[in-house]
């Protein structure tokens, strides 16, 4: 059994959820949108932090860009 190809994207998926700030903004995307800014506002953190983990989540399958 190929428990690397079986798992290897939920381990991504749990690798991603496991930063607290991370696991807050993917709990904010679930009502829309918002802009950067506003999320960076929301948890205290840079624009380009946010953007980090949003790319990270992105990675992830967890979010779409648009």
């Amino acid at each position: 059994k190929d428990i690397q190809g079986d798992f290897a994207g939920l381990a991504r998926v749990v690798k991603s959820l496991a930063s607290p700030v991370r696991l807050y903004l993917a709990q904010m995307l679930r009502d829309g949108p918002p802009c950067v800014g506003e999320l960076a506002r929301q948890v205290g953190r840079h624009e380009s932090t946010v953007t980090q983990h949003l790319t990270a989540l992105h990675a992830a399958g967890l979010t779409c860009q648009e």
